[in-house]
């Protein structure tokens, strides 16, 4: 994987000097190449399939390779008598192109060399394969030996890129070796894969609210809200627009900022709602928008309640979920001061003042009408109080509700402290 590092142990050891350098044998690139591909561990071969030397050898394929050669050319002219002789650390790609290199030439004549302080903690940059060798291009004897390579792992245990709706780019992604399965990838949700017990699988990701097939970048499942987005397919993933969206559940996405706070409501579908529930200075904010936190931060709202603060996500409360903690808590004030007025109190108990079916004594009766007329009154009164709270569950406080009456005129006020408030008859 990239950012691994290789440590090489290893000794060389000659007696004898060379004339010049007129006795050397390059070894060509393409006998390089073939060499490596033949090897008993050649793994390319193995993983990438039908290479050969030829698909290799090209400019680009082996431009570090002719770089190294060159090195290897510089070092041997500069000591003549020391026999062209290396251990030699070749990085390729996954597609096999050479892309880095290390190099240490053998020493002086008759005396053991250490390779190691030339050899440690090379990196590699790019995921792929490391070939490892010694060489001998000279007419003298050169002897390794103590050869040992330690891999140190870097914390990268897989690579992944994809396309925008969340297929794999395969050709540039990587794992690292003997890693366990990471099951969690695009956009940090469960592949169902290989799940079978034939090696086969659904191969689709689990949102939570739906599964998402990626290699056609729709939904499996109708959007259980489509209805509030009539332009879009219920099936759509990100409003077709992923590069900019987010989406972290596969449900539908709402955020309202109003009086400076950003907050999720599933109530709100779009501007409309966003004013009818929070007033004319109230904006609908789509999933997929970003903004700068006044503390610097950058954020991006997502669906369900989900957003991303500097690349990372969390989640906010749903303001519809304490829209009816709300209400209740507004509705049993209403009843409390409703129960506080003399009629409504009488009517309640109207033992004192309910007559006797037997009772002659119309003034009973009157008394008990003009009572009971009032307190049927209020009562309705009190239940259009009630619906329009719970209508406007949610809403901006202050004005969860409103009053209608039969005539316009002035009222008493049983919601308020005392006082009274003008209705009118729309």
């Amino acid at each position: 994987m990239a950012g691994d590092k290789i440590d090489v142990f290893g000794k060389s050891y000659y007696f004898q000097n060379t004339t010049g350098t007129s006795g050397n044998s390059t070894l060509p690139v393409l006998d390089l190449l073939t060499a490596l591909l033949n090897a008993p561990a050649a793994a390319a071969t193995a993983v990438h399939g039908l290479i050969t030397p030829a698909i290799i050898n090209t400019p680009f394929g082996t431009s570090a390779i002719n770089t190294m050669m060159g090195i290897q050319n510089t070092q041997s002219n500069a000591s003549p008598v020391k026999p062209r002789a290396f251990i030699n650390v070749i990085f390729f790609d996954e597609q096999f192109k050479a892309v880095s290199y290390q190099i240490s030439m053998a020493g002086s004549n008759s005396i053991v060399k250490d390779h190691y302080a030339e050899l440690q903690n090379i990196v590699a940059v790019k995921s792929g394969y490391v070939y490892i060798y010694c060489s001998n291009e000279s007419p003298v004897n050169v002897f390794f030996d103590n050869m040992q390579v330690v891999h140190k792992r870097s914390p990268i245990l897989e690579e992944t890129h994809y396309y925008p709706f969340g297929l794999v780019m395969s050709g540039i992604s990587s794992k690292s070796a003997g890693s366990l399965t990471n099951k969690y990838k695009y956009n940090g949700k469960e592949l169902q894969s290989k799940e079978f017990s034939d090696g086969s699988g659904l191969e689709l990701y689990d949102y939570g609210a739906r599964m998402y097939d990626q290699q056609i970048g729709r939904w499996g499942t109708v959007d259980p809200m489509a209805s509030s987005r009539e332009g879009l397919s219920p099936y759509n993933f990100c409003s077709n627009n992923p590069i900019s969206r987010v989406d972290p559940t596969g449900a539908l996405d709402e955020w309202v900022e109003h009086d400076g706070k950003m907050e999720y409501d599933n109530r709100v579908t779009n501007q409309a709602t966003a004013e009818e529930f929070y007033g004319k200075g109230a904006t609908y904010r789509p999933n997929g928008y970003t903004y700068t936190a006044a503390g610097g931060a950058n954020i991006e709202l997502g669906d369900y309640g989900f957003f991303k603060n500097n690349g990372a996500i969390h989640s906010s409360p749903d303001r519809a979920e304490n829209a009816m903690q709300e209400a209740e808590a507004a509705i049993a004030q209403v009843k409390g001061n409703y129960k506080t007025s003399a009629a409504i109190g009488m009517f309640i108990t109207g033992d004192a003042v309910i007559p006797d079916p037997t009772d002659a004594a119309w003034p009973k009766w009157a008394g008990y009408a003009v009572v009971g007329g009032a307190a049927l009154y209020y009562t309705n009164k009190m239940a259009k109080e009630i619906a329009r709270i719970l209508e406007k569950a949610g809403g901006p406080r202050g004005a969860q509700y409103s009053l209608q009456a039969l005539t316009s005129g002035s009222y008493e006020c049983f919601t308020c402290s005392g006082g009274t408030m003008n209705l009118t008859d729309r």
